[in-house]
């Protein structure tokens, strides 16, 4: 007997792809290979694998310089990749103190008093760009599109 759900693949639960960060910029390193890795076992195309890339690489490295660790908590980073039909579902999740992480801070000698926008490679390749912040954890989602 054949499994419903094979005939459907539409109806099979995605597969989640998950990494750990230590909140360290040399573990920037460890994520390319994890993206590598991870978009070669999805087929991306080089296009979309450099721009997951680059996306991931920037929320990362924001995350790491950003968020400060609660008391007697270590920050980690969770980094979630979720094949979806429009296209790849990015996580990246930590669970330091609340942080906004889409505006870099004004240089202090700048005569300028507005902070420019960070995360501008997430917002040029991601769709519906989602920040949200509780309790317990801070998470940026987005849809790489397909």
């Amino acid at each position: 007997m054949v499994d419903p759900a094979a005939r459907h693949p539409s109806s099979h639960t995605p597969r989640l792809h998950t990494l750990v960060l230590f909140p360290e910029l040399a573990e920037l390193i460890r994520l390319a290979a994890w993206v590598d890795e991870v978009g070669n076992s999805l087929s991306l195309s080089m296009q979309r694998l450099y721009a997951l890339q680059l996306c991931l690489q920037e929320l990362a490295a924001a995350a790491i310089v950003n968020a400060k660790p609660r008391i007697n908590l270590p920050v980690s980073i969770v980094v979630t990749l979720i094949p979806q039909l429009a296209g790849l579902e990015v996580r990246v999740e930590h669970n330091g103190q609340p942080c906004d992480i889409t505006q870099l801070p004004t240089p202090a000698d700048s005569d300028s008093v507005i902070a420019l926008p960070a995360l501008q490679l997430t917002y040029r390749f991601g769709r519906n760009v989602a920040i949200d912040h509780n309790d317990n954890q801070s998470r940026i989602t987005l849809l790489l599109p397909a």
